[in-house]
């Protein structure tokens, strides 16, 4: 039995926006940023302050990817090894793990 070859799964295209409600849209849709709750309904995440920055974070997730995109290829390997740390960060962001 043959299987086919595993492509590479990519992000969803940014812009994304976030709006009330944590609701981030994008091209493929909306998702939400959200918290699970115990067995009585209460919250398991109690700093809402940093949902709310974590929600800001995931949105801007793509023009990062992009900034760091464009900084990679405007850079040269220097003393304190820019490239291997924009490199590590973008492997993350693509589903790698770092070296």
């Amino acid at each position: 039995m043959t299987h086919p070859t595993a492509q590479p799964t990519t992000h969803t295209p940014g812009p994304w926006t976030l709006s009330a409600g944590r609701v981030i849209t994008t091209s493929d849709g909306e998702f939400y940023i959200t918290y699970a709750s115990d067995r009585h309904g209460n919250p398991n995440f109690k700093n809402f302050c940093a949902l709310d920055a974590n929600s800001r974070l995931c949105t801007a997730a793509p023009a990062l990817y992009a900034a760091l995109e464009a900084v990679r290829a405007k850079i040269a390997l220097g003393p304190l090894g820019l490239l291997d740390i924009v490199n590590d960060a973008l492997a993350l962001a693509e589903g790698g793990t770092k070296p």
